[in-house]
């Protein structure tokens, strides 16, 4: 249970440095992407088969994931861990976020995600607003993220730059 414990903590230290750090760059970067960037995640058919589908009464990422850093994500109704879940989009695949009040420097600061279709239990997402005092930041933002190949880049400058895999557990 010890191991346990200290995963946790390790996690939401890490998840609290790297929010550090994005809302950091985030201030300095240029919200301009590749050549043909696709706007908070408005996708073209991209021929892959869409095994799951999304409703739109129902927060399409609800589920235990495994992500690309070998941590696991837990997305209920209500919340993206510990993040509530404020608004959300299925059909245009994108939700807004608050943090929770105990995260120290992003203490109820909102953010936006955007994710790429589900394929066989697998999606990406990307955090294309990150720590935005008011939800009508994020709720009006016009940052872009290019998610036409999403293990090479397309988030943002300034936010991590690569997309995070999610695989259903």
């Amino acid at each position: 249970m010890k191991v346990w414990k200290l995963l946790a903590t390790l996690r939401s230290l890490l998840l609290v440095l790297l929010a550090v750090a994005l809302v950091g760059g985030t201030a300095c970067g240029d919200e301009e992407t590749n050549d043909d960037p696709v706007e908070n995640n408005q996708q073209t058919d991209t021929g892959q088969n869409e095994e799951e589908e999304e409703t739109k009464d129902e927060f399409a990422l609800v589920g235990i994931w495994g992500t690309t850093y070998s941590l696991t994500e837990t997305i209920t109704e209500t919340h993206w861990d510990k993040a509530k879940i404020v608004e959300f989009d299925n059909a245009e695949r994108w939700v807004i976020t608050q943090n929770a009040a105990d995260e120290d420097l992003i203490a109820n600061k909102f953010n936006k995600i955007v994710w790429t279709p589900l394929n066989r239990g697998v999606t990406y997402y990307c955090m294309v607003e990150i720590g935005r005092n008011l939800l009508e930041q994020v709720k009006d933002s016009k940052v872009k993220a290019d998610s036409s190949e999403p293990e090479k880049g397309g988030c943002p400058e300034g936010t991590s730059q690569t997309w995070t895999k999610l695989t259903k557990l």
